[in-house]
């Protein structure tokens, strides 16, 4: 069995072609590298995040409330709370929950003005942007990342990698791809002149 029949999660025909959705084991991806509305702080030994401190440090300044402020430019009230669980075996046996209490937190998600500025989010949706990104996040370090591949007689004709958490969109796309490809447009054009065993 090749590798691409093995991570196979989807699979489709569509005239002579196979399409393919495919578990990415390729390592790329981390939404943290793209532009984000949410900035992740950790201080447990995992070290989750674009930045991770040491606990002791924010003990300096009161509370983890007041070091985000203060360290991060934290908007206050946009602050969400981070609870890391690893279920043995580090990634991707991991979880990132949203808790309540930010002093139990392993680390923490939250809005800047600049991040905010960067993004263009609205006011009204930061919070549901910050609890998505942790969300995605989380499917990323669990390796729940796909791709497509679209074949003829075996040969890669195209592929594309990166969709985190989704099975559905990579499989849409597959099909747009297979559907302008010259070995599909042949297909159907002998299908209309005649030719059996096409299944169009």
């Amino acid at each position: 069995m090749s590798r691409l029949e093995e991570g196979t999660v989807a699979k489709e025909t569509l005239g002579p072609l196979t399409l393919r959705v495919v578990q990415d084991d390729s390592g790329i991806g981390n939404p943290r590298e793209n532009a984000n509305v949410g900035v992740i702080v950790s201080w447990n030994r995992d070290g989750f995040g674009e930045d991770h401190v040491d606990g002791g440090y924010i003990d300096a300044y009161g509370s983890t409330r007041n070091y985000l402020i203060a360290s991060h430019d934290a908007l206050a009230e946009t602050i969400v709370p981070l609870r890391f669980v690893d279920y043995g075996g580090g990634w991707p046996g991991t979880a990132l929950r949203v808790i309540s209490d930010l002093e139990e937190a392993d680390g923490a998600i939250f809005a800047t003005p600049a991040s905010i500025e960067m993004t263009g989010c609205p006011p009204e949706r930061v919070d549901e942007g910050l609890r998505a990104e942790v969300k995605e996040y989380e499917q990323w370090m669990q390796g729940d990342v796909y791709g497509y591949v679209v074949e003829h007689d075996g040969e890669v004709l195209d592929s594309c990698w990166g969709y985190i958490g989704d099975t559905e969109y990579p499989m849409e796309e597959a099909r747009r791809v297979a559907e302008s490809s010259p070995e599909y447009q042949r297909a159907v054009v002998a299908a209309f002149a005649g030719s059996e065993g096409l299944g169009l």
